[in-house]
């Protein structure tokens, strides 16, 4: 499995960005922290060292940016590797929870999740995140199978909490959860837990609020985004405008929710990754998801009930949903992290339900059908339109232009751009342009970032 989902993330790697800016300021930062001047992005006329960002990524891809400056490609396969860490991670957590076989069926859910390949094959920090994530979770169900944690675990765990946080913002929510979970059996622990993540971020919080500072118009980091009006008007509370917000991203998100699991590139942001909608019918993709999604509620129910602090998982899911239904930006990828643990409370369930019947392995691998075959077109058609981009961008332009459902993902070769520039712009052009990503394949020009900040 894990050989199949790093041969199908290498055939959907590419030089684009699927997220804008974010992909390429996360490279900018990378890149410059390789050449040692720290989190500096010297692209534009002015150099600027405030980070809008979570820090820890850039630093993650600065060893890989040492060797490929400014690079995407090399930069995916490395992000695909912490993809396959989760993958493995999670196949670790479940076996030790339900056996070989169920472990193997959610390897299968998670590996072979168009959703799961797509994030883990871009310049994003979901994969490193889900990494992160699996391993506090499968280092606490291990602890508590023993009682203890050893000591190894306990620097494991603390050096990933202390550090999550730095990887996503919600990553705060995560550390959180597991000092709650500590501290009836050891309160140090806990408060360490706590206190070095808040360290980890309080430091961080003083070099870019304090003492770098946001630039004039930046709205700041993301998480001053929180506290400001997106769906109510300026004169309502803030409380107002978090509940507001909330309701309106809880509606849209619990439709994702099924969709991302069980169809996740239907949603109308990642079918811009397919030439066309993959034809399945709606009575099947309806019961799929109602069906599964019952099981996984069964599943959370019997988590709860179970009376052990193996409801871990329930709280830092749900913990995790809220950050984000209170940010306000939108976005599917925000429950990427949220797969993982779905697929254990579904194996839940069917554990429990199969146990009755003996059939609980082979429950666990008909649910893993149900889930990746229909999810094989999707899969199909990644691979295919990227293989056509990689061979020839013009040429894949040419075919599709025109249509309506044509993927602008694919309209912005920037290996292309990147030679045309090289060949009729003179070095010491000023660009100016909404498209961060020119930064990246400007070889060494400035590049003036057009946004609504922009004095």
């Amino acid at each position: 499995v894990a050989l199949l989902f790093l041969a199908t993330g290498a055939l959907r790697i590419n030089d684009l960005f699927l997220y804008t800016p974010d992909s390429a300021r996360y490279l900018i930062w990378g890149n410059s922290i390789a050449r040692g001047a720290g989190y500096l992005d010297d692209t534009q006329p002015e150099d600027l060292r405030y980070v809008i960002h979570a820090p820890l990524y850039p630093a993650l891809i600065a060893p890989v940016e040492f060797l490929f400056p400014m690079q995407a490609v090399p930069v995916k396969v490395y992000t695909l590797l912490w993809g396959l860490l989760a993958l493995l991670l999670l196949y670790l957590w479940l076996y030790h929870l339900f056996g070989r076989i169920s472990a193997l069926a959610g390897a299968l859910m998670l590996g072979f999740n168009p959703g799961f390949i797509v994030y883990s094959t871009e310049v994003l920090s979901e994969a490193p995140f889900v990494a992160f994530l699996l391993l506090v979770l499968f280092i606490m169900a291990r602890s508590e199978a023993r009682g203890a944690l050893s000591r190894p675990e306990w620097w494991t765990l603390l050096a990933a909490t202390s550090l999550i946080g730095l990887l996503r913002e919600a990553g705060v929510v995560v550390t959180v959860c597991i000092a709650f979970s500590l501290w009836p059996r050891d309160r140090k622990k806990a408060l360490a837990v706590l206190a070095c993540g808040a360290v980890c971020i309080g430091a961080w919080y003083m070099r870019n609020s304090i003492m770098v500072g946001a630039p004039p118009g930046s709205p700041g980091g993301n998480a001053a985004l929180v506290f400001q009006h997106f769906v109510t008007g300026p004169d309502e509370s803030v409380i107002t405008e978090i509940v507001m917000r909330a309701w309106s991203n809880v509606s849209s998100y619990v439709v994702h929710l099924g969709g991302m699991t069980f169809y996740p590139l239907y949603g109308p942001q990642h079918m811009l990754l397919l030439e066309a909608p993959v034809d399945i019918p709606a009575v099947l993709r309806w019961s799929v998801v109602i069906v599964l999604g019952a099981l996984m509620v069964y599943g959370i129910v019997r988590t709860v009930r179970s009376g052990k602090r193996g409801w871990l998982p329930v709280i830092v899911g749900a913990a995790l949903f809220v950050a984000a239904a209170l940010y306000p930006v939108r976005d599917a990828r925000f429950l990427a992290p949220l797969l993982p643990l779905m697929i254990v409370f579904l194996l839940t369930a069917l554990t429990a339900v199969g146990r009755n019947i003996g059939q609980g392995g082979g429950m666990a691998m008909a649910a893993a059908a149900l889930v990746v075959l229909p999810n094989l077109p999707a899969l199909t058609g990644l691979i295919s339109l990227n293989g056509r981009y990689n061979s020839s961008p013009a040429a894949l332009h040419s075919s599709l232009a025109g249509r309506e459902t044509y993927p602008y993902y694919y309209t912005q070769p920037w290996g292309l751009l990147r030679a045309w520039m090289d060949e009729h712009l003179p070095q010491d052009a000023v660009l100016a342009t909404p498209a961060k990503e020119l930064a990246v394949v400007a070889g060494g020009r400035k590049v003036m970032e057009l946004d609504p900040g922009l004095p």
